[in-house]
């Protein structure tokens, strides 16, 4: 369900009702299974999902509002904090190599 839609704000509790499961026990075993929590996880798929947004030539704006961030200032601070790049350094740089 995040792979297919990263821009829905999931919680733990409908991710957990997919499962048939307690939001409790899901999120124990979400991070047994994965080794991290379903939010990170979910940051992680839109962030995976932005970095192809952005090398096709998509706007910051357009890329936010796409992957469900409420605002382009909380968009490229999970950038930064999950790649360690801007979302605009990471254009440039793709565009050196």
């Amino acid at each position: 369900a995040i792979g297919q839609h990263p821009e829905a704000n999931w919680s733990v509790t409908e991710l957990a009702g997919l499962c048939g499961y307690h939001a409790i026990y899901f999120s124990s075993l979400f991070k047994k299974c994965t080794g991290v929590t379903p939010k990170q996880y979910l940051i992680s798929e839109r962030i995976r999902k932005a970095k192809y947004h952005l090398l096709q030539g998509e706007k910051m704006e357009r890329i936010a509002e796409r992957l469900g961030y409420a605002s382009i200032h909380y968009f490229s601070r999970n950038f930064k904090d999950e790649t360690g790049l801007t979302p605009t350094e990471f254009k440039q740089q793709e565009h050196e190599i």
